[in-house]
């Protein structure tokens, strides 16, 4: 059992297992965002005379809700991350 735990969603984690959130969340804000971008447009094709207009596939503002909620539990989860880190220090074994 680890020493150091943080608060996540509800339950005790390891801080190892805080930066391995951190490293998920992070993949998903990078999806997310390409997701805003894809869906703040239509996409219209001019052809021989008629217009095709492909809609996005996700809703905007539906998107960019969920990209704004991982944000926020990222810097919530960052803030934890440094605040255990200068409150608490670890003895290696060689010291």
């Amino acid at each position: 059992m680890f020493k150091y735990q943080i608060e996540h969603d509800g339950e005790k984690i390891s801080i190892a297992e805080a930066l391995e959130v951190r490293k998920s969340l992070i993949a998903e804000i990078e999806t997310l965002s390409q997701r805003v971008t894809d869906s703040a447009y239509k996409r219209i094709i001019h052809k021989e005379e008629r217009d095709i207009v492909h809609e996005p596939k996700h809703s905007f503002t539906k998107v960019y809700a969920d990209l704004q909620d991982v944000m926020k539990k990222l810097r919530n989860t960052v803030i934890k991350i440094h605040d255990n880190n200068f409150k608490n220090t670890v003895n290696f074994r060689e010291e």
